[in-house]
């Protein structure tokens, strides 16, 4: 099954495809959540900063869409940032939207090879990941296992498919991640209901909604990127019981390493 996501054509498909690439553009702002230790008042400032963060990238993608499509239209093209800057400036506006665009992606580069080495590593120190990653060296004091593993694992999947492909990749899994985390929800607000945290109303109902969301989201994947996305998952399934029994023996794991 290969589709070539045309998110322009007419109907209620192309509009799912449109929000299955768009979940990538906004995703990564739960990554605020790694250094909250360090954060004072998080509960207080960090929902605040996340709702005001969220709402100026809403405004700034349509703002931006609506000057495209008002501009160069809705017809295939393959660089429509700088197709739209050439038409406004000129070419020299172009080559700024270019370089600008290059520069981004740089920055969200090394915002995620700075942040997801240290969630691996995180895992690691607490016992849920194999003890590799969670390896420091012994110069730069950086988890540099967890960040060779993470760059290598980049680069593969990068060069063994299209953006396009890559992205929707991206997508399926960080709407699996959100889907996860509804889901979550769900269940401790069962087991822990007198738990001290932050609550919104009807949280259960919201996440059942977003469970719902991402489910007709991940139905417009294809076959290669499920596969691909079910091999994770199993993967990490794997993982997750070798954690439990593992933190059910701890007694035998110390006198391994002994």
């Amino acid at each position: 099954m290969i589709r070539t996501y045309d998110i322009a054509t007419p109907g209620l498909g192309g509009w799912i495809d449109a929000l299955l690439l768009l979940s990538f553009a906004y995703a990564g702002y739960e990554n605020v959540m790694l250094p909250m230790g360090e954060v004072k008042d998080p509960r207080r400032t960090v929902p605040f900063s996340l709702a005001v963060g969220l709402l100026l990238c809403m405004a700034i993608y349509a703002l931006i869409q609506f000057v495209v499509v008002v501009t160069v239209g809705t017809g295939h093209i393959d660089r429509p940032l700088a197709a739209t800057a050439s038409v406004l400036i000129g070419p020299i506006g172009a080559v700024l939207v270019t370089v600008a665009a290059m520069i981004s992606s740089y920055g969200n580069l090394s915002a995620i090879m700075l942040a997801t080495p240290r969630l691996t590593y995180s895992l690691a120190e607490q016992g849920d990941f194999p003890a590799p990653f969670g390896r420091v060296h012994a110069r730069f004091r950086t988890p540099h296992v967890s960040i060779l593993a993470f760059s290598l694992l980049t680069w593969l999947f990068a060069v063994s498919g299209t953006f396009r492909w890559a992205l929707a990749l991206a997508s399926g899994a960080v709407i699996i991640i959100y889907a996860s985390v509804c889901a979550s929800l769900i269940r401790l607000r069962r087991i822990r209901p007198n738990a001290d945290a932050l609550r919104i109303p009807l949280g259960p109902l919201v996440a059942v909604v977003g469970i719902t969301v991402a489910i007709i989201l991940l139905s417009r994947l294809t076959l290669r990127e499920g596969y691909l996305l079910l091999l994770t998952f199993g993967l990490a399934s794997l993982n997750w019981i070798w954690a439990r029994k593992r933190a059910d023996h701890p007694v035998a794991e110390v006198k391994a390493a002994g």
